[in-house]
């Protein structure tokens, strides 16, 4: 079953601008460790094969 999303947001009591700018912000959020993280598998990855 699929419902509207004015539906659903009205029967949760969320006001339509709010959804949108939650979704506008979830959209385009940066991940402040991405590097740190790409850095950490290298690394990781690195090992894994000396491992071998």
């Amino acid at each position: 079953m699929r419902y509207k999303i004015g539906d659903l947001l009205k029967t949760i009591g969320l006001a339509k601008a709010t959804y949108h700018d939650e979704r506008k912000r979830i959209a385009r959020s940066h991940d402040k460790y991405e590097e740190a993280k790409a850095q950490i598998l290298k690394i990781a990855q690195r090992f894994r094969l000396r491992g071998r």
